[in-house]
């Protein structure tokens, strides 16, 4: 994953009319209906067409340079790109752990994944709100993460969210935390979890899949080769292993990024800023 900073919202989001409307008609709609729900009852469907947000896509496709900020492919330009909700917006969905399913070969379905507990109705309240989108990838979004969201606790302590629940969100979000501190990289593709926070995570986001490790692994291959060639070379290989790295680890040049960066600093210790400032000097 790769940390960017939230683009600002714009006057315009909080002016605009449709937001607005939308906004109030659904508030309307689940504070009449939640005083008669139980813990486990489906509440009212969400809304179709009020899905304004999608008019605001393109103020997070430009701060994230396109890129889907949980697995970092490349998004516009393939596919429209998903204006993600970070708290699910229509239910809540706890994965179960023993069932978090299996991408089919050359595919990017999932089968067998299943849930512990369902809740009817999620974080409607967040819907509008600027703060809780981003953008993701259709895989990432809505054939991994869906409705999927943990927070610290146990799943069976576990209530139907509410705007007074004192919830700790377990999923990391990369506009609001640093993947390096949670996430790590094997030269062999695969991630592995540095604590609960990037292990859930890895599990909601499906950060795990084949399809997604074969694609790392060409990447670290190549800035491994670079790292031996920094630690081994003559000054002229260092020089240009290092700047071979920065640009492996460059979010406008190549895929992967945040995980170039954090694979370079954990084998080396470097701070990406430091590797820069070498480069530079």
């Amino acid at each position: 994953m790769l940390q960017f900073e939230r683009p600002e919202e714009p006057a315009a989001f909080q002016t605009d009319s449709k937001i607005q409307d939308a906004r109030e008609k659904v508030r309307t709609l689940y504070e009449a209906a939640l005083p008669t729900l139980n813990e486990d009852k489906k509440g009212p469907s969400f809304p179709d067409r009020i899905s304004h947000w999608g008019a605001y896509k393109e103020h997070f496709a430009r701060r994230q340079e396109g890129r889907c900020g949980f697995c970092e492919l490349i998004v516009i330009g393939g596919q429209p790109g998903d204006v993600e909700h970070f708290y699910p917006k229509g239910a809540v969905r706890i994965l179960d752990p023993e069932n978090q399913g299996r991408e089919r070969k050359d595919l990017s379905n999932v089968t067998g994944r299943q849930s512990l507990r369902e809740f009817g109705t999620g974080y409607w309240w967040l819907a509008f709100e600027w703060e809780n989108y981003l953008l993701a990838c259709s895989t990432c979004n809505r054939t991994w993460k869906s409705d999927f969201f943990p927070v610290a606790g146990a799943p069976e302590d576990r209530s139907r969210p509410a705007e007074d629940n004192d919830e700790t969100p377990l999923l990391l979000n990369p506009f609001d935390d640093d993947p390096g501190a949670h996430l790590g990289y094997h030269v062999d593709g695969t991630i592995h979890a540095k604590t609960p926070r990037g292990l859930a995570t890895i599990e909601t986001v499906g950060l795990w899949r084949p399809s997604l490790v074969n694609q790392r692994r060409k990447i670290l291959r190549k800035v491994e080769a670079r790292i031996r060639e920094m630690n081994e070379g003559t000054p002229q290989q260092v020089r240009e292993s290092v700047r071979a790295i920065i640009d492996f680890g460059d979010a406008e040049m190549f895929t992967f990024p945040g995980m170039v960066r954090i694979f370079f600093k954990d084998r080396t210790g470097i701070d990406w800023d430091r590797l820069t400032a070498l480069a530079e000097g």
